[in-house]
């Protein structure tokens, strides 16, 4: 273990270290230090914490009322609906790669 203080790291390094801890940004910045990096927001679509979601709301979609179901997840009716449609879309699509 490095005796490396949070005082002596640049702002960015003890921004990370903070989240991560010291050590692990270390690590962090010889792996990719001297590169730019850009973490997606985890509300992006990418995300696979919305894409879980967007499956849960698939799996329920008419189990209840659409706007309860929006609610539920903190979406509007409308995006509900398209999550729906986008993820119908994607099972056709993987059922169409497998045949």
């Amino acid at each position: 273990m490095s005796n490396i203080k949070m005082e002596e790291l640049h702002p960015t390094y003890q921004q990370i270290a903070r989240i991560i801890g010291i050590e692990n940004a270390l690590k962090l910045g010889k792996e990719i230090g001297g590169e730019n990096l850009y973490l997606p927001k985890l509300t992006s679509h990418y995300s696979p914490l919305l894409r879980e979601r967007d499956r849960k709301i698939f799996a329920e979609f008419g189990s209840m009322p659409a706007n309860q179901l929006a609610r539920k997840y903190g979406v509007t009716a409308r995006w509900l609906y398209d999550i729906v449609r986008r993820v119908r879309e994607e099972k056709k699509a993987a059922k169409m790669e497998v045949k």
